[in-house]
């Protein structure tokens, strides 16, 4: 593997980790943020849902106030009155404070305020006629009668404002918490996948560190057997100047008995 390759291989693969790691990133981001988001819807229908008790609180509250006034006028009890005035003050703070953050709500508030006093008021003022006969106690309750949606409207429509938002919220709640869980298992995914694909690259980079190492294993033999081969030829090549040097010395007593041999020659002449 030349270096360019590797170079290109490294970029690759510094390009596809980064890649990975910004989508783990996004995807747990996603998580994190949805998480929330359901977390704080979850906890806006708790609130609409105790809102919406307050309100049902609120409506026992006004019939229990109604029922003491049917039975004041059965039964003229003055004791009953201090029911009445209990059962009003409980009315009245069940009712403060709910739906002051919103403003089509707190106008119902008031309008169910406004309606249990006027109620309380014309009871009040009518409360003479309890014990002088069923045409007079009639009267008056046909007078209840027509102001109690004064106080039951706006409070059947907390109710609904109320139940709405509940089943709102919880639908958000469920929605966002599903796309967290969606969001996890992608993020989880996509690490397993780069763990995977790291892992097969260290295999493949295994195997080719280890084909290299062969390769270089092979070379080095062919090297040895390279210096083994020049030195025999080394040997060979003193042998040939030792020989060489043998056959000089000869070379030169052959010279010597020539020149002896002549000059014997010449001297018998």
């Amino acid at each position: 593997m030349d270096r360019s390759s590797t170079d290109s291989a490294a970029r690759r693969i510094a390009l596809a980790s980064a890649l990975i790691i910004a989508l783990i990133a996004a995807a747990f981001a996603v998580t994190i943020w949805r998480y929330q988001h359901s977390h704080g819807a979850s906890n806006r229908a708790l609130e609409a849902r105790a809102d919406k008790l307050r309100a049902a609180q609120a409506g026992t509250l006004f019939w229990r106030e109604r029922e003491s006034m049917n039975e004041f006028l059965l039964n003229d009890n003055q004791a009953i009155l201090g029911e009445i005035a209990t059962e009003s003050s409980e009315f009245d703070k069940v009712t403060q404070g709910l739906g002051v953050d919103i403003a089509a709500e707190n106008t119902l508030v008031h309008s169910a305020q406004a309606g249990n006093d006027a109620f309380i008021a014309m009871f009040d003022g009518s409360r003479a006629a309890a014990g002088t006969g069923k045409h007079a106690e009639q009267v008056v309750v046909d007078r209840l009668n027509a102001h109690e949606r004064g106080v039951l409207g706006p409070i059947d429509s907390l109710q609904t404002i109320y139940a709405n938002e509940v089943n709102l919220r919880l639908a958000e709640a469920t929605s966002a918490g599903r796309q967290a869980l969606v969001a996890a298992l992608i993020g989880a995914a996509l690490a397993l996948a780069a763990g995977i694909a790291f892992a097969l690259y260290a295999l493949r980079l295994l195997r080719q560190v280890s084909e290299t190492v062969d390769q270089l294993g092979e070379r080095e033999r062919a090297l040895q057997a390279t210096v083994a081969e020049l030195s025999d030829r080394d040997e060979l090549l003193e042998r040939i100047r030792q020989t060489a040097g043998v056959l000089g010395e000869v070379s030169n007593e052959l010279r010597a008995a020539a020149s002896e041999s002549a000059a014997a020659t010449t001297e018998q002449s």
